[in-house]
């Protein structure tokens, strides 16, 4: 059995909830709770994140310190490795392959927004503003953003000249999701 799923099975065990009642409250199902408590899965951090919300428990008190820090920095460089190569396949898709892209893209946005909720939350600041400091971070995201900005604009306008209802279409299409999606996020992180 893993530490996370022990402490995880200890804190419902404490708290003298079934497993059933947890799924039903967290929207997890029982099969995947019980097969983290007993440690056939390592659990994500999502999933221990919402654990930890229904158990009234802190993510520090259930990785550790250090070990929680090194998860989100892990997660961080992933995230930014991942958002450069997102904008580079951005440039070389086609029109029906943007449609894949804005799933994989929104997927990735819910754990960016999760990975800063959580760093916000517990104070732990990114591997860029702890070496650099936070007005270079906030440079960087900007940085970031105006990269995702206009290499969204750029294959939008090429798109236009092509196909110009599609592209109106699809572009509609996301910003629906991606605006549903935040919503959804904020409602949630509201009331917990």
């Amino acid at each position: 059995m893993n530490e996370i799923g022990k402490k995880l099975k200890e804190m419902r065990v404490g708290k003298n909830i079934d497993i059933d009642t947890v799924a039903k409250a967290t929207n997890i199902s029982a099969k995947t709770i019980l097969k983290n408590e007993q440690g056939y899965y390592t659990p994500e951090l999502r999933l221990v994140f919402q654990l930890s919300r229904y158990y009234q428990a802190s993510l520090i008190d259930i990785y550790g310190a250090n070990v929680l820090k090194k998860k989100l920095n892990t997660a961080f460089w992933v995230y930014l490795i991942a958002f450069l190569f997102f904008n580079f396949i951005l440039l070389t898709l086609d029109v029906f392959d943007i449609c894949c892209f804005a799933i994989a893209f929104v997927s990735s946005l819910n754990a960016i927004l999760l990975n800063m909720h959580i760093r916000k939350e517990y104070k732990i600041p990114n591997p860029i503003q702890h070496y650099l400091g936070n007005l270079f971070n906030i440079c960087i995201y900007a940085l970031l953003g105006l990269l995702l900005m206009f290499s969204i604009i750029y294959v939008f306008y090429n798109y236009l000249m092509i196909h110009p209802y599609l592209t109106i279409i699809l572009t509609i299409l996301f910003i629906a999701v991606v605006i549903f999606d935040l919503n959804m996020y904020y409602r949630k992180v509201a009331s917990d």
